[in-house]
This record gives structure tokens, C-alpha cells and sequence, in this order.
């Protein structure tokens, strides 16, 4: 597995809002590029895009001055179109079959030199196989046993699990086929106070006391979770670029799940 961060939370970090600069200031060879390519398992492919300046203080590019990415695939060329963020973007691809060859351009015409060349390959896809949708697992006392076909040898798995009455967990774990979500290890959300204890807080009237004192622990919740599985294989940047990360390509898997206290 790649070992940069999970390209999905960096491009979420440069598509947010501030300041961005005009790609037509900037040298190809200034240029940082943050590229991704996410199958789901109907094999339908989104691929994601930002430009960011290596050489300035302010660092995410919008595309201008006729400056265009574009990702091919099978020989069809198809244009990234700007998000609103102004400074990511993003195509869709129909079914995509694992193997394939996806290659990013990006195009400057005759004002600088293009970088036409970033490829990266679809990982292998997976099914997961257990537990079934919907299942309900207690946080305290279960495990959650997580099974999917076709195991990857020598590669990783990017894990998330998410959801209103859990606090969100991410890590990898080597690609074994299996995962194990261990009891205890998904806390509740707002299981905990960590406010430290202060002169106005601890000066309280006696019936504001008297009602703490009667008040009832709050129940912890249930609710649906969602575990994520991404399988990622890192691809080559063009060497015009100033940096060579990155370009991904990931198998994604959602699986949705009840959390019980």
C-alpha cells in the first residue's frame, strides 16, 4: 500500500474553501498533483482531482488560462469538470474492469510544457462475503467478523468505520481476507466528559444540585454504521510535475451494520 495519507481526505482538505491560485501563474514543474480513482462494486469509477503549488504560500490551484485535466481510458479521453470548491474536480467513468489503465493529462497548450502521462492501475475488486447488511453487533460484548473474497497477498486495506452513536475510527491492516473488529474497540459517541472542572461550574445552587443529582446517566444510543474497505495500489505521476504524489486507484466496499450498546 501507498504510504501517503488516504488520497480521499486529502483531496477533501484541498477542495475546502480559502484562498487559490490561478494555474496559468504557475510553472507544471511547480505543481503538486493529488489524484485518485475510486471503483465501487458495481465497477462504476469517480475520479478525483487537485493541483496544488509547491513553490508559493498559497497553496491550492484553480485551473485557468485554457488549462484542462482530463483522464483516459480504453482510448476514450473524457474532461475533469470544477467542483464548486473551485479548485478540485472530478469525472465519472462507466464500468471499469479491474486491471485497467487509467492515465491523467493535464493540458496546457503552448504556454508550458503538459504532464500527459500519470497512470495507475485498478486494483483487484472484492465481495464481501459476512456479515450480512443490517446484522446487529453489541460494542461491549461482540466481535465483528468481516469476510471478503479474493484477499490481495502483500497488500494493505484502508479501514473506516463511521456512525451518529460511535466515535469514527480509521487504520490499515494487512489485505488477509478477514477482519476483525474486536468488542470494545468502537467507543460510544459522547461516552466521556473531558471537561476539566472549573470555579463556574462548580458553583452550583442547591436545586441545580438536587436536579443533577436525579438526573438519569444518558442511555448510550443504537444506530446503523458503516464500515469501509479500500483496497489501493499507487500509480506513477508524470515526471513534469514538481512532486510525485500521487495517483491511486481503490476498490471501495461499504457495509452497513447495527451498533448496540
Amino acid at each position: 500500500m501507498s504510504s501517503h495519507p488516504a488520497l480521499g481526505r486529502v483531496l477533501m482538505v484541498l477542495a475546502m474553501g480559502g484562498c487559490v491560485e490561478s494555474s496559468a501563474q504557475i510553472a507544471t514543474s511547480g505543481l503538486r498533483p493529488a489524484f485518485e480513482a475510486v471503483t465501487d462494486e458495481d465497477g462504476f469509477t469517480t475520479v478525483s482531482a487537485s493541483l496544488e503549488t509547491t513553490t508559493t504560500l498559497v497553496k491550492n490551484v484553480q485551473l485557468s488560462g485554457g488549462d484542462v485535466l482530463e483522464v483516459e481510458h480504453e482510448g476514450e479521453r473524457r474532461g475533469l469538470t470544477e467542483l464548486d470548491s473551485g479548485s478540485a474536480y472530478q469525472a465519472t467513468l462507466g464500468q471499469v474492469a479491474d486491471g485497467a489503465l487509467l492515465t491523467m493529462a493535464f493540458l496546457r497548450g503552448e504556454r508550458d510544457d503538459d504532464a500527459p502521462s500519470s497512470v495507475v492501475e485498478v486494483p483487484e475488486g472484492f465481495v464481501v462475503t459476512s456479515p450480512s447488511p443490517g446484522e446487529t453487533f453489541s460494542r461491549a460484548d461482540d466481535d465483528i467478523e468481516i469476510a471478503w473474497s479474493e484477499s490481495l497477498a502483500g497488500g494493505n486495506m484502508d479501514y473506516t468505520v463511521s456512525g451518529d452513536c460511535i466515535v469514527y475510527r480509521s487504520w490499515s491492516e494487512p489485505d488477509a481476507g478477514t477482519l476483525t473488529i474486536r468488542a470494545g474497540r468502537l467507543g460510544s459517541a459522547g461516552g466521556g466528559d473531558d471537561e476539566e472542572p472549573t470555579e463556574t461550574t462548580n458553583k452550583k445552587t442547591k436545586g441545580e444540585a438536587e436536579e443533577a443529582e436525579a438526573t438519569e446517566p444518558e442511555e448510550e444510543e443504537t444506530c446503523e454504521i458503516t464500515v469501509r474497505l479500500e483496497r489501493r495500489i499507487e500509480g506513477t505521476v508524470d515526471p513534469g510535475f514538481g512532486d510525485d504524489c500521487c495517483f491511486e486507484a481503490v476498490q471501495a466496499r461499504e457495509l452497513v451494520l447495527v451498533s448496540a450498546p
